[in-house]
Formats: structure tokens, sequence, C-alpha cells
């Protein structure tokens, strides 16, 4: 699945997810956001999606932009958390805050929708579900870990009347897990979650770039009850997870 995200994300912005530059955003979504009241006061408002020494890296609609900020500022920020850059002698970051995380856009401003049921048929390199009555066929580039009647979330974009798959999430593969303890890996910025499901077993939860979220990073918090959908897990003790999707 990361193959099939990877190539549909380099279809839809050109690069992944620079000094500093006024260049023109053409991300339909993007613009709404910059044009806003909200967001005339910065330089920019993105997602951070990468860390390195004294630069943050910030993806607005398709344009990354790099900005030098002081090292001891960034500590409190996290790889994929959305920000505004502000320029007072030096740049700044500051936690801004998505209030609507029930639509959501890629970067070149196109409508991600969404459809959820059961699994009617998997094949080598597609799968069909049936949703509200109609049957939905998508195409993946990677192995397609689905069982037949299982339940499933899909997110899709729809051109000329064909589906492309951004990502699926399996239902029987989600975890519910309580937060025990919030850290940040210094050098990559990832937000890791110490968790714990309800018989005691322990998660180390990784909060990529890439991972969907219906929350912003600075609204999480300790004792908060969560649902995790597993990329990766890796056998360790506690186990290791990469988060494709968290709900709370």
């Amino acid at each position: 699945m990361k193959k099939n995200v990877l190539i549909v994300c380099v279809l839809l912005i050109v690069i992944g997810f620079t000094g500093c530059t006024n260049s023109n955003i053409t991300a339909n979504a993007e613009d709404k956001v910059n044009s806003s009241e909200e967001t005339q006061d910065y330089e920019t408002v993105g997602k951070i999606i990468k860390f390195s020494e004294d630069r943050v890296h910030v993806l607005t609609g398709d344009i990354a932009s790099v900005f030098k900020v002081d090292r001891e500022k960034i500590k409190d920020f996290y790889l994929g958390e959305t920000v505004g850059v502000k320029k007072v002698n030096e740049f700044v970051l500051e936690k801004y805050e998505t209030k609507d995380f029930d639509v959501r856009f890629t970067n070149m401003g196109e409508r991600i929708l969404e459809a959820y049921g059961e699994v009617k048929e998997v094949n080598k390199d597609k799968f069909i579900i049936t949703s509200e009555g109609r049957d939905l066929e998508f195409e993946s580039y990677d192995n397609i870990s689905l069982e037949k009647g299982s339940e499933v979330l899909v997110e899709y974009l729809e051109r000329e009347n064909k589906n492309i798959l951004i990502n699926y999430y399996a239902e029987n593969s989600k975890l519910k897990v309580v937060i025990n303890n919030i850290k940040r890996a210094e050098n990559s910025g990832v937000m890791i979650l110490d968790t714990e499901d309800i018989d005691g077993t322990k998660y180390e939860v990784y909060v990529l770039a890439e991972t969907v979220l219906n929350f912003n990073h600075s609204e999480i918090k300790k004792d908060d009850e969560i649902t995790v959908y597993p990329e990766v897990i890796r056998e360790s003790c506690p186990a290791q997870i990469d988060a494709k999707m968290i709900k709370k």
C-alpha cells in the first residue's frame, strides 16, 4: 500500500508531500486557507514534512518550503503537524488548528471521497466493495491485505468514472488503546504514543507524516482513548506500530 500511496502522491503533487519564496499555490483547498483572514498574518500555513537540524520543511498545497528556525523553538512541534510560519526578525512556528476534519482534499485541491462497505471480491491487483447498494472497484499497486466479507473504509478520487485508490483501512485490523504517555523522537520529530489496550498489552504508536488523523496534534492528551489502524506492526517489546490512521 505504501507504493500505491506514493504513486498517487507523485501523480497529484509532482514532488512528495526551497529558501522561502512567494510562489503561487494552485491547490484550491489551500488557496481558500491562505486567503482567509485567519492566515493572512503568516508566511504560510502547511504541514511539517521534515526536520533537518535547524530547518523545517513545510508543505503548502504543492509547494514545499524550507524555513530556518531556532532548534530550541521546534521541540514542541511534530512531523505531520499543521503549523503557521511567522517572520518576527526570524522565522517562528505557531500551532494551527484545523477546525473541520470531515472534508479532506489532496494537495492539488481534489476532494477525497470515502466509501465504507464489505469486501465483495479480491484479486491480485484489485478489489471490489459493496457500499450503499453499489459496487465500487479499486486497483492497487501493492499487496491487498483484505479478505472477502471483511469491512473496510476506502479513500479514493473519482476521475472520468474511474476510482483512484488512495488508501484503505480494514476494520478487523484496528486497535483500541489508551494513551499513557506522549513523547517526541528528537531527530525525526515523530510523535510517539505509549499506549495500552483493555487487556494490558502495550504498544508504541508512531504518528508519521502520512498518518491520517481526525484531530490536531495539539489536542491529543494522556488518558485519551484512540483507535489505531496499523500500517506496520513490529515484533518488539512493546510492539511498535506505524499508524496508517488514528481516530479519537
